[in-house]
């Protein structure tokens, strides 16, 4: 008797010991996808750190830029510098008109000499000064790079461009075309 309750002891027991292992093998696989996640996280966390110091340093250099703005706007607030650059513009305008303008022999209307004053490049500087002192938002600046970009003439560039492309290419060069000076079917 004694033996058949050993038995049965021992049977349970084995028993218990089995139902323990299993469910210890389930909480051990579970343990083990929660430990590679967790090895994930870190990973990416190493590189978080990382894109962290290197936006830091990029913060820094922004701060600095910001700086230097702010100083240059703060210098040039009071106009002198804008005003200047225009009063220069119209004194070149000034020194090319001729003083006492001949009418032509044709009676024809005389055409008027070009204006080397307020040309394309003036106008950028003036309204990147405008931009720099007023803000974005002046309106007097997007005039400015407006009529600067009327000025330029990008048509005639635009051949030049493809002219000296077409040469290139034709030396037997390889270059790579720009899309609007392929010839089009």
């Amino acid at each position: 008797m004694k033996r058949i309750i050993l038995e049965v002891v021992l049977g349970l027991t084995a028993i218990g010991l089995g139902i323990f292992c299993f469910l210890q093998f389930g909480n051990i696989s579970e343990l083990k996808k929660q430990l590679g996640e967790v090895a994930q996280y870190q990973e990416e966390s190493i590189k978080l750190k990382q894109q962290a110091q290197d936006n830091a340093g990029e913060l820094n250099q922004l701060r600095v830029k910001g700086r230097i703005l702010d100083a240059s706007r703060y210098a040039l607030a009071s106009g002198i510098a804008l005003k200047d650059i225009q009063a220069a513009a119209e004194a070149v305008d000034a020194a090319a008109v001729p003083l006492n303008p001949q009418p032509a022999e044709d009676g024809a209307p005389q055409q008027k000499p070009e204006s080397k004053g307020m040309n394309a490049d003036r106008l950028l500087a003036t309204g990147a000064l405008r931009m720099l002192i007023y803000g974005e938002s002046d309106q007097k600046a997007l005039d400015a790079f407006e009529k600067a970009l009327e000025m330029v003439d990008l048509k005639s560039k635009l051949k030049a461009v493809c002219a000296a492309q077409a040469g290139i290419a034709a030396s037997g060069k390889d270059i790579d075309i720009l899309s609007e000076c392929q010839v089009k079917p």
